[in-house]
């Protein structure tokens, strides 16, 4: 989990049960849990970010991506659906969002209920 945060602490770990690219995801397994990474976006790097990844729902429960302005500021957030189907593999998730004031970002990969959640493939681009 290099880079990340967990929250909960202690809650999330890396698994070979789902893989998009290479060979481990990130899974979180508890009720609430969630993942996040602060980005710092540069003054020159104002404008429309997409972030995606794909994710697994392994059990009843849902993921989901989300993002804070932590020190930039942000707009017009477009969430795409979440994540809810037990059967759901190599599911792609998109936020769209702009970025209006450089600083930095929390990008989170969030969980809710009792499944297994799988994420693979996360990127932060600029559209």
């Amino acid at each position: 989990l290099t880079g990340w945060t967990q929250f909960p602490s202690g809650t999330a770990s890396v698994s070979d049960n789902f893989k998009k690219f290479g060979t481990q995801s990130f899974l979180l397994n508890a009720s609430g849990d969630k993942i996040y990474q602060d980005v710092t976006i540069p003054a020159s790097g104002t404008g429309t970010y997409t972030l995606s990844a794909y994710v697994k729902v392994d059990g009843e429960g849902t993921a989901s991506l989300s993002v804070d302005g932590q020190t930039a500021e942000i707009a017009n957030v477009l969430d795409s659906a979440a994540s809810t189907s037990s059967e759901s593999e190599n599911q792609r998730l998109c936020l769209t969002f702009d970025v209006t004031a450089a600083g930095e970002v929390r990008v989170n990969l969030n969980k809710t209920g009792t499944a297994n959640v799988y994420f693979d493939g996360v990127q932060l681009e600029m559209s």
